[in-house]
């Protein structure tokens, strides 16, 4: 995740986004935190891109309290395409 995350939220803070419609959070303990912020009532939605085996465990815990989940598992790597981007190239990948 790192640098572009933080480089997201930036921008939606530089686009007029209110503080706190989104939050970057890092952590060592990704699963307590994770489970703390989903048992949350003012959390109603998650989006999460990574691997199917998290994305799993991420969606077990987010039934406990019916959240939305938007999910990009494992393979799928989604890319940007520009205007000045080989469209041929863009839709071969």
């Amino acid at each position: 995740m790192g640098v572009t995350a933080y480089a997201m939220a930036r921008l939606g803070e530089e686009a007029g986004v209110p503080p706190g419609v989104e939050n970057v959070l890092t952590t060592s303990s990704p699963g307590p935190v994770t489970a703390g912020m989903l048992a949350d009532p003012r959390v109603r939605k998650l989006s999460f891109t990574g691997s199917t085996g998290v994305g799993r465990v991420l969606l077990a815990e987010a039934a406990k309290t019916v959240v939305s989940c938007s999910m990009e598992l494992g393979g799928n790597a989604p890319f940007v395409v520009c205007d000045d981007t080989d469209l041929s190239a863009a839709l071969d990948r």
